[in-house]
């Protein structure tokens, strides 16, 4: 659904202090059809929040979860990662046509926003164009996770390799320098990149490859190779990691800030296959990912601040 007449980024604002003459207004959806299946795709676009998504008095079913078509499972929430795409179909079949609001309910959990509760569209059944909702919201726990792996099961079956190469254990710390500003580091290092050099163009004309960021650029020469990258944190927030260039398996996670002492057993039969997980607060996870697409590619949190 994309409703061309409207500017993207609308909601109500209530002010800094909220409690100022409300500003703006909301998305308005393009009419929803009685006994009708509608398709919506949704992308986490903030910089720091993780959302629960829901149309109230409906169910999503979802259909593809980072572009990667699965087999369908319904919810009432979706929960959705900074970064995450996901397609789900809204069936209207038996539903009351009339107003409903389409809410991304901000978890404060994870990291609190003004006004979080509040970021809502509305979506009117045809015949109720102009109706401002009074629709009840789904109750749930406030909570920073993602969908359940064993709901996303993708409907081209692929078997992951042994692996031939194994990154980890790389551990996540903040804390601060000498100068009182504090980093975010992996392995005890923190990325630098020097604009002026470009990696991919030093590769392309073999020079030494750069260390601005120590040893956190993996050399990866050989096609066809399973890689199996283990990231942990014991800080009780999550980190939503995103591969470029890949989609990644997620082999395996937890809580427990040690893989080693969690022990897990990891999935090789058509696991999870997307290009952004949540590494869990005060817990694990493990990735793998085929050497098949020649490049230079970041791996990175994307939370804006810890990807800057």
């Amino acid at each position: 659904m994309c409703n061309t007449n409207k500017p993207l980024g609308q909601n109500i604002w209530l002010g800094d202090d909220q409690n100022s003459t409300a500003v703006g207004s909301r998305f308005v959806l393009p009419a929803l059809q009685q006994d009708s299946t509608h398709l919506l795709r949704i992308i986490n676009s903030a910089i720091q929040s993780t959302y629960k998504v829901y149309l109230d008095g409906h169910s999503f079913t979802v259909i593809a979860v980072d572009f990667v078509p699965i087999v369908p499972y319904t919810t009432n929430i979706l929960n959705i990662n900074i970064g995450q795409r996901y397609d789900v179909i809204i069936d209207t079949t038996g539903i009351t046509p009339g107003s409903y609001f389409l809410r991304a309910d901000n978890q404060n959990a994870c990291s609190g926003t003004v006004q979080g509760l509040d970021i809502r569209a509305i979506a009117n059944y045809a015949g109720f164009e102009g109706t401002t909702p009074t629709s009840t919201a789904y109750t749930y726990t406030a909570e920073c996770v993602d969908e359940p792996l064993a709901s996303l099961v993708p409907v081209v079956p692929l078997t992951v390799g042994g692996a031939d190469i194994t990154e980890g254990t790389l551990e996540v710390v903040v804390q601060g320098n000498n100068a009182s500003l504090y980093k975010w580091y992996l392995s005890g290092t923190t990325f630098f990149s020097e604009y002026n050099e470009p990696t991919l163009l030093d590769i392309w004309e073999n020079k030494t490859l750069p260390t601005f960021s120590g040893n956190l650029l993996i050399e990866l020469p050989q096609p066809k190779q399973w890689v199996y990258v283990i990231v942990e944190s014991p800080i009780p927030l999550p980190h939503p990691l995103h591969l470029h260039g890949h989609d990644f398996f997620v082999l395996a996670e937890g809580a427990g800030t040690t893989y080693a002492a969690a022990n897990p057993t990891l999935n090789l039969n058509n696991p999870a296959r997307r290009d952004t997980a949540l590494l869990p607060a005060a817990g694990f996870i493990v990735l793998a990912f085929e050497t098949d697409n020649p490049g230079v590619w970041l791996m990175h949190c994307h939370i804006g601040w810890h990807t800057s």
